[in-house]
């Protein structure tokens, strides 16, 4: 079958991006053809304002010596280009994908089905398009399969406007079968789109810390389970000194040294960097490259602990059989972290906050683990069953 991966564009967030990779590598080996339909987020700039561009930077030449931009497509664009430098190869290499401008700009005869999900594909703030295009409205002509696999709203707050919960409800009820992620968006899709729906794994929890060692190059694949090194990984999606604080001290009471990728945003922190060679570091700003996917998984692979408050973060630590910290993200949604600890009883390594108490550096995974079991088995029988 001919499947097409609605998500997230893919740019910088290395959870995203690999949760589209295991779920293509998943639906590759359950025996379908895939792709990733990724949109395109570089900005276009209009054919009038073109002219204007070059001579204002051909002035600005003239008289500083250096290109104006004074466009914030331009700017934009720029940016973009910069942070995904490295990401974007990963992408290149790893993941089959048909990038378009407008999701109208796919056809019916590219697909027999489409699976939207999964990460917060049905959070309006984070879908950077019509939200209805997640509910496959381009598509609503199509005679095609219609699956949301582990689809996520990010939080148990609903975030539609009336207009567009009534047009997404209509959309969702011509799904041929509905998973979520989290306990509170089976809720929300029973009571404010009309749809039942089953919860399951995310898609990076359906694939083994092996399939993810393996894209690391041979001679990064060492410090596995068991190897010590002495490092806990601080990976912060919103970093700040309350948080760099925080891994100091939990690095210092387990006996740990902390590091990150980037360096951290206040100086005179004890977290160092740890870069590839090549790849600038500094502070993580507009214009800096991201740094390389196999980075950031080699860096669990070679941790000893994680203090992170990333979910993915989270979900990589258990993956790797990491002792790990969150700290909870409220602002990106708190729901995904307390649902997905609750299902494998690791609800203990959630603080609330960079304030809170330091849990103990030990974790008993072998409970998690087994629930993990039974939870792969219902999620591949959901895409066996409805593919």
């Amino acid at each position: 079958m001919k499947v097409g991966i609605l998500t997230l564009p893919l740019s910088i967030n290395y959870g995203g991006i690999l949760q589209a990779y295991a779920l293509q590598t998943v639906l590759e080996r359950l025996g379908h053809e895939t792709v990733v339909i990724n949109r395109n987020i570089l900005w276009t700039v209009p054919g009038w304002k073109l002219p204007l561009i070059y001579a204002v930077r051909r002035a600005g030449r003239m008289l500083t010596g250096k290109d104006i931009d004074i466009h914030k497509e331009i700017s934009h664009n720029n940016a973009v280009l910069s942070r995904s430098r490295y990401t974007a190869m990963f992408v290149s290499s790893h993941i089959r994908t048909v990038t378009v401008d407008r999701y109208s700009d796919l056809s019916e005869h590219m697909f027999d089905a489409i699976v939207v999900g999964s990460d917060q594909i049905w959070r309006p703030k984070y879908f950077y398009a019509d939200i209805r295009d997640a509910y496959l409205h381009f598509a609503r002509k199509w005679q095609i399969r219609r699956v949301a696999y582990a689809a996520s709203f990010g939080t148990d707050e609903w975030e539609y406007t009336p207009e567009q919960t009534a047009a997404c409800a209509a959309l969702a009820g011509r799904f041929d079968a509905v998973s979520v992620r989290e306990d509170g968006a089976v809720e929300l899709c029973r009571s404010r789109l009309g749809v039942d729906s089953v919860r399951l794994l995310d898609p990076t929890l359906l694939l083994d810390a092996e399939d993810y060692v393996c894209l690391l190059p041979p001679a990064a694949r060492g410090g596995c389970a068991g190897a010590s090194s002495g490092r806990l990984f601080a990976y912060f999606l919103d970093g700040s000194p309350q948080k760099h604080s925080f891994a100091e001290r939990a690095g210092s009471e387990w006996g740990l040294s902390p590091f990150s990728l980037q360096q951290p945003a206040e100086a005179g922190s004890g977290i160092s960097s740890v870069t590839t060679p090549g790849v600038p570091a500094g502070i993580l700003g507009e214009w800096t490259p991201q740094p390389p996917v196999e980075d950031w998984i080699g860096a669990f692979l070679k941790a000893d602990a994680v203090v992170t408050d990333s979910f993915h973060g989270c979900i990589f630590s258990m993956i790797f059989r990491k002792p790990f910290i969150v700290i909870g993200n409220k602002e990106r949604g708190m729901s995904r972290f307390v649902s997905l600890l609750s299902l494998l009883g690791l609800e203990d390594r959630l603080v609330e906050s960079a304030d809170g108490p330091l849990p103990g550096p030990d974790v008993d995974f072998a409970p998690a683990y087994e629930r993990l079991r039974l939870l792969r088995r219902d999620s591949l029988d959901f895409l066996r069953m409805n593919l």
